[in-house]
């Protein structure tokens, strides 16, 4: 079976996003904050970490690789035990810093936005895509999907310390998104 390419858009609205996703897809500047505004109990279930040979698949307008070959880390991000989104997170290079090596099952989420090396963070704009089973990639969250076609977003991140470039594919046990305190306080 041949890969099919993934097209990514800067448009949220362009993938023909259900209302369920849309808010997933745009809303979160953190997507490990606003999942554990929504369960009682988020954890992180890691996959595999390993160093491959770069792919097509990573290849994006705001990553610049450091040579043929990437480390990446792939984790479910569950609420309550269930896994709600998939998670790639494709570092530039075979060789890691221990800050990412060292994440066990914590988020990535965390330690960009909220670790004293992550104060400097850039982070590029959002790209969307709906990616169709049959493309052959991001099996892990195919093997959970009783759907042909999920929704993903990704971002590159541009810590001191190197790029990241992170995909989020959202899964079929996702709630709702959680609404806002603030919004609630305003409408009472």
């Amino acid at each position: 079976m041949s890969v099919q390419p993934i097209v990514w858009q800067h448009d949220a609205t362009l993938i023909g996003t259900s209302c369920l996703y849309q808010p997933w897809l745009e809303r979160p500047y953190c997507l490990t904050s606003a999942i554990k505004r929504a369960t009682r109990r988020f954890s992180v279930r890691v996959l595999s970490e390993s160093s491959k040979p770069l792919q097509a698949l990573y290849q994006s307008d705001d990553m610049i690789y450091q040579e043929n070959q990437v480390w990446e880390r792939e984790v479910y991000l569950c609420g309550d035990d269930t896994p709600w989104v998939y998670a790639s997170v494709v570092f530039s290079s075979a060789h890691p810093p221990e800050i990412l090596t060292s994440l066990g099952s914590r988020p990535l989420g965390e330690t960009l936005f909220f670790h004293p090396d992550g104060r400097d963070v850039v982070r590029s704009r959002m790209e969307y895509a709906a990616i169709e089973r049959c493309c052959g990639v991001y099996l892990p969250a195919f093997d959970l999907s009783s759907q042909e076609c999920l929704y993903a977003r990704r971002s590159v991140f541009s810590p001191h310390w190197g790029q990241v470039l992170v995909t989020e594919i959202f899964l079929d046990m996702l709630p709702a998104y959680p609404v806002e305190e603030t919004v609630l306080a305003h409408k009472n």
